[in-house]
């Protein structure tokens, strides 16, 4: 190894641009395979993740309270279910005089039985003998007892007496479940939410054996949804509420991107984690690429070397076994610079991906990692043996060993790794555009200086809402205060009906009084009437789908029994946020409301002076008012509309920020390993340049006889890269239903810009050697 080392020493530049490309892309490579395993665990750790699904429909998970119990005794695939739902109604917990907000999951009695956690006190098969039993996580239970035992203590949860029974183990990152504070019986949820109706609100799971045919099963499920409810659709068409039958297994329901996000269930994007793994496998595979192009172009150096070997009795097997310890030495010094590299990363990449990847190596992990190493040890050090061995030692003792090896490889790698960079360049590009549309997209009313409060739970009582609307009135910071039940950034959506009770279009409905319009700058075009209670604003576009005038002022249903009587035009606006894909022909209306009724939710607040001290002042505010009113701080959401049209956006800009991330590390290697290559290909060509000179040719010349090949490598790259960015951003911007017009321009810009850096990383090496003493030059041949 002191050969090896010695030759490093002397080779500094080639060394630090092999060394910093592999440990770059390595570090990145442990990041994102670390999240991507992380993600993919998620469901998958439980003993029957195999075995257990989700029933749903075609877009949703979840059924009603009634559909397990009243459905599927009748199918004998069926071994074993069971069904947890959200309890929203138990908001808090008493200890004593002391309150707690809780967090609540109803569950059937066996839910164990179907699910591994580990459980204090109660009966694995049976969690509940009563209605007044709870059990609480761990972490929950410490927070109200600490290191005293919770078995037999007696909690009140509203009107209720709760026994603590057990103690459950918290769910954690591999877990389907969000965490909850503390589990009671399903039967808690009869009377809170109807039976055969209010879907999703219930998730059943379903146990399958390994020999059902899920497919059979779940078109038999979707006859007896068919059959039982009368506007229950067999597949999804224009105007269905409901429509077909899904059963998802419990290790594919976090990155499954076709269905709809669930409060009871984590949802992960696999499309992020594909995309970012492949980003971090191209940029494996292009450092692993220079390594063996610098390798291979510094082969002749060590030809010598090897050779003499040979002539002293070493075999060719010896001088391949020689090259694979020395790339197995490098590259597992690269991925431990690799770990050092990910481990100063991980906080970044953290608040990028909004989670915590965890590092630590587990046996298997430390297995894999070592085939990994091992693995691309070989393919780094493969073919630069191969191409020392092909040296025979009779060369040596003759004094004609050929100094020189050819470029073939690295033409094919230069080209790859450029293909690469114009790639990521053109998609960089897009997304950058796409993301600043989506930012300046106009809503159509005001956002900027007005906070949101949440105070659902303060319940419908109006003048619960007129005390915490007055205390936050009071506030020096404060202009003014309007009760909403939402507003355009959350609309959801009412069906609109014929005369004969079909579905005809769709309202992305906001439920506010004028006063949260003029708030809202939301101007009013046209009135007919006056906003009473129940009537509709409609929007121009509305107006005209609905054919709106001050004679037919009407929305479905007859002219004599109207199902929505319209008060009024105003301006267009944006519903909802910017990724958010509208329903199929659905229109905007504000429907009036009555706050002094109690029809509230939100509290919107126009703020003055100086943005955050105006929001900390608001939130001090709610946490002493939720503090009286609830026993303990309630978090309101307090946050900016503007900032919450943002949020919307973090996934978008996040993703960008690791394409740019990789699209520089990409082009920083690319051009580090353009730029060894022309040191590398100058040298070789200083005597060919050197004739040219003293036979009349310029500096011009002679640069451009030394980068044209380089160039040329990098023109054939474009032409190969820009189709695939073609479709790759195509595909991009077809996820956008907001989207920006296909930016043409960036395709030959990118070309442009990936020529423009090959460019720069051959000329300045090129031009030193044309302008070297033709004299020096040959004297050193």
């Amino acid at each position: 190894m002191k050969s090896y080392f010695k030759f490093l020493s002397k080779n500094k530049l080639y060394t630090a641009i092999e060394l910093f490309g592999l440990s770059v892309a390595l570090g990145f490579v442990v990041l994102l395979v670390s999240y991507a395993t992380m993600e993919y665990r998620v469901g998958a750790t439980q003993r029957l993740s195999k075995n257990l699904y989700v029933v749903g429909s075609e877009d949703y998970y979840g059924m009603t309270l009634g559909t397990a119990p009243e459905f599927f005794p009748s199918f004998p695939d069926i071994q074993a279910w069971t069904r947890v739902a959200k309890d929203f109604y138990i908001k808090d917990l008493a200890v004593g005089e002391e309150k707690y907000q809780v967090s609540t999951m109803a569950v059937d009695t066996n839910f164990l039985q179907l699910f591994d956690y580990e459980l204090e006190g109660a009966s694995r098969e049976r969690l509940f003998s009563s209605n007044q039993e709870v059990i609480l996580s761990r972490s929950f239970a410490r927070k109200l007892f600490g290191s005293e035992s919770p078995i037999g203590r007696v909690v009140k949860a509203d009107t209720l007496q709760l026994s603590v029974t057990g103690v459950i183990e918290d769910f954690d990152t591999d877990d389907i479940f969000p965490p909850v504070d503390m589990l009671i019986n399903i039967d808690h949820m009869k009377g809170k939410i109807q039976w055969m109706d209010g879907f999703g609100n219930v998730i059943p799971f379903v146990l399958l054996d390994d020999h059902t045919d899920v497919e059979q099963l779940r078109e038999r499920l979707l006859d007896k949804y068919v059959d039982y409810w009368e506007y229950f659709e067999r597949s999804k068409k224009e105007g269905t509420f409901l429509a077909g039958s899904t059963l998802t297994r419990l290790d594919h329901l976090y990155l499954n991107d076709a269905m709809q996000s669930h409060q009871l269930l984590r949802k992960g994007n696999h499309q992020q984690v594909v995309l970012l793994f492949l980003l971090a496998v191209v940029l494996l595979i292009s450092a692993v690429f220079n390594y063996i192009n610098l390798t291979v172009a510094q082969a002749g150096k060590r030809a010598k070397e090897m050779a003499t070997r040979r002539l002293l009795g070493e075999s060719v097997a010896g001088v391949v076994g020689r090259y694979l310890r020395e790339s197995a030495l490098f590259t597992t010094g690269c991925f431990l610079m690799g770990c050092l590299i990910a481990w100063v990363l991980r906080p970044l990449f953290n608040d990028m991906l909004q989670t915590s990847i965890n590092l630590s190596p587990t046996g298997m992990t430390l297995l894999w990692t070592v085939v990994a190493v091992a693995l691309l040890s070989v393919v780094c050090g493969s073919l630069p043996a191969l191409m020392v061995s092909r040296f025979s030692p009779i060369d040596v003792v003759r004094g004609s060993l050929r100094l020189r090896s050819n470029m073939y490889f690295s033409k094919v790698f230069i080209v790859i790794q450029n293909i690469f960079s114009a790639f990521f360049v053109a998609m960089a590009i897009t997304m950058a555009l796409q993301v600043h549309h989506l930012v300046t997209l106009p809503t159509g009313y005001r956002t900027e200086g007005i906070l949101q409060v949440e105070a659902f739970w303060l319940g419908w009582k109006s003048e619960i809402f007129a005390q915490a609307q007055q205390r936050i009135q009071a506030l020096p910071q404060v202009k003014k205060v309007v009760q909403v039940q939402n507003y355009p950034g959350q609309c959801g959506f009412n069906g609109s009906h014929d005369a004969e009770g079909n579905l005809t279009s769709w309202l992305c409905t906001c439920y506010m009084d004028t006063a949260a319009m003029n708030l809202l700058d939301i101007r009013i075009v046209e009135q007919y009437e006056e906003p009473t209670l129940g009537k509709v604003w409609v929007t121009r576009e509305a107006q005209r789908y609905y054919g709106i005038t001050r004679e037919h002022r009407t929305i479905g249903g007859t002219p004599t029994k109207p199902e929505r009587e319209v008060c009024g035009v105003v301006e267009d606006y944006r519903a909802n946020h910017a990724v958010a894909t509208p329903i199929d022909n659905s229109h905007n209306v504000i429907s009036s409301i009555e706050p002094r009724l109690g029809y509230g939710g939100l509290l919107l607040v126009e703020v003055q002076g100086d943005r955050a001290e105006a929001q900390a002042a608001v939130r001090r505010c709610c946490d002493e008012f939720s503090k009286e009113r609830a026993g303990y701080v309630v978090d309101m959401g307090v946050k900016y509309l503007d900032d919450i049209q943002n949020e919307a956006l973090l996934k978008d800009r996040n993703t960008l920020h690791l394409v740019l991330t990789f699209m520089g590390i990409s082009i920083l290697i690319s051009a580090l390993g353009l730029f060894a290559m022309s040191v590398y290909y100058s040298e070789q060509q200083r005597r060919q340049i050197a004739l040219r000179k003293v036979m009349g040719a310029r500096v011009r010349q002679a640069v451009w006889t030394l980068s044209r090949r380089f160039l040329l490598m990098s023109l054939v790259a474009v032409v190969i890269a820009l189709p695939l960015a073609f479709k790759a951003m195509e595909r991009y911007l077809s996820d956008f239903y907001y989207r920006i017009d296909f930016p043409w321009w960036v395709l030959p810009f990118a070309a442009l810009f990936t020529l423009l850096v090959a460019f720069c990383s051959v000329i300045s090496r090129t031009l030193q050697v044309a302008r070297r003493n033709p004299i020096e030059s040959l004297k050193r041949e």
